[in-house]
Parts: C-alpha cells; sequence; structure tokens
C-alpha cells in the first residue's frame, strides 16, 4: 500500500523539532514556512484537473520572494539570479529527466515547485524496478522504517512526489548489493530513531527513520532536523543516494 504524509503534519513536526534541534533550527524555520508555500500549491493544483507542468509558472515569483524573505543567505542570492524565463525549461527538464530515469543536477528551485506538483498529480502505478518510486521513477531520498511483528519492515520514500512503498531492509538500493557483511548502519544518541544504512560497494547512504522507535516521527522532517549526521556521512566518504529538497 502507497503512503503519504500529510503536508500539515510536515508543517507542526517541523515547527516542534526547531526548538529542539539548535544545529538546525535556521533550516528547519525556513522549511516549516516553505512548506506552507508547497501547501498551498498543492491545494492550488489539486482545485483544477490534471495540470501541466506550466501550471507551475505562476507560483515561481512567490518562491522566490520567499527566499529572499526568509531563506538563509546564500539561498536568497541564488533566488534573485533566477531570469522569469528561465522557468518553463527548468522544471520541464527536471521533470523529464526523473521520470525517464536520467541523473538529475541537484535545484532547489525546481524541486520546491515540483514536490506540490508531483503530490497532486501521483497515482499508483507498477514499479519499473523496486528500487524506483512506482509513480514518478525517481530514487528513494529516505528509508521507512514501520513497526511489524516483533520487529520492523523497510519501506522507500520518494523525494519528489512523497510517494512510499515496500522494500526488503537488507539491499543496497543503489547497487544491490545484499551481502549484509557490506551493509553497515550507523547511528547517533541524538537521533535515536535515525540511522544511515550504508554500503560499502557504492559508499552511498541512506537514512532511515525508524516509526517503530517514534511514532511521531516524519521522514522529510527528521531528515533535515539529523543535518549533523547527514554531515558526518560526507566526511566518511559516503554520498546520499538521493540529496534531499537541501541538497544533503
Amino acid at each position: 500500500m502507497i503512503r503519504r504524509f500529510a503536508w500539515q503534519a510536515r508543517i507542526e513536526r517541523a515547527r516542534e523539532l526547531e526548538g529542539r534541534h539548535p544545529s538546525a533550527a535556521q533550516l528547519l524555520r525556513f522549511y516549516a514556512t516553505l512548506l506552507e508555500f508547497q501547501q498551498s500549491v498543492h491545494q492550488s493544483l489539486r482545485a483544477g484537473t490534471a495540470p501541466e507542468i506550466a501550471a507551475l509558472a505562476p507560483f515561481a515569483p512567490q518562491l522566490v520572494e520567499l527566499v529572499e524573505r526568509a531563506a538563509p543567505a546564500p539561498m536568497a542570492a541564488m533566488a534573485a539570479a533566477i531570469q522569469p524565463d528561465e522557468w518553463p525549461a527548468l522544471l520541464g527538464q527536471q521533470w523529464l529527466a526523473r521520470a525517464e530515469g536520467r541523473p538529475v543536477e541537484y535545484n532547489f528551485f525546481a524541486l520546491a515547485l515540483l514536490q506540490p506538483y508531483a503530490e497532486a498529480v501521483a497515482w499508483e502505478q507498477p514499479a519499473r524496478t523496486p528500487e524506483r518510486c512506482p509513480f514518478c521513477n525517481a530514487l528513494p531520498q529516505l528509508g521507512v522504517m514501520r513497526p511489524e511483528g516483533e520487529g520492523a519492515s523497510r519501506s522507500l520514500l520518494c523525494g519528489l512526489c512523497g510517494t512510499e512503498w515496500p522494500y526488503r531492509r537488507l539491499k543496497c538500493v543503489a547497487c544491490g548489493e545484499e551481502d549484509k557483511e557490506l551493509l553497515p548502519s550507523f547511528k547517533n544518541d541524538q537521533h535515536r530513531h535515525i540511522f544511515l544504512a550504508a554500503c560499502e560497494s557504492c559508499h552511498t547512504y541512506l537514512k532511515c527513520v525508524d516509526l517503530s522507535v517514534d511514532g511521531f516521527a516524519v521522514p522529510q522532517v527528521d531528515d533535515i532536523a539529523s543535518l549533523p549526521l547527514s554531515l558526518w556521512a560526507g566526511g566518511q566518504g559516503y554520498t546520499s543516494v538521493t540529496p534531499n529538497l537541501f541538497g544533503f
């Protein structure tokens, strides 16, 4: 069964974690504001029928204004550099590349608008491969552990359309490695419900949020709050299978 985390749950979780994680507080504060904007975009698109990518263009100036007003300074400078006539190509290229399973150059602004669009138009269809989203064909951004029996099962979470789908627990989603000796996991004391499922064969990691440890967690938000864990992984030579909205 495909699941998605509600927009309002993400907003409330970001506000909550802002006060609990000083190292990520500024980013979480901005993320909560951005989520409110994305929720409004999603609701506007849902009110129509089968919107095209072009339907996102009217929201671009609002996104730029929000980033210039509320984002950390480096992001605000990037927003000012985007020309109005660049948006259609930027969004279309990002969307098409993901649908075709091709590597996509990270772009915060494209993702910020494509995420609510993707959730508005997503429907369940057969997965092309178990490692890719059954709707938009993107590689997962996160793993989600859910209580099952006396343990927990793993599913994967798409960072573009928010789709969650089941997946084997001991297998690298990037290269298919199955040798458990080459699939270490790492965690820290600050985020006990989060661990990194790493792979020594391809040196990638998938951050996993364990809802059997913290049932109030919202993976997309707890990922941002655990920024130090991602920075540690990068220092150890691991790269994320798919970077989140903020590029880590």
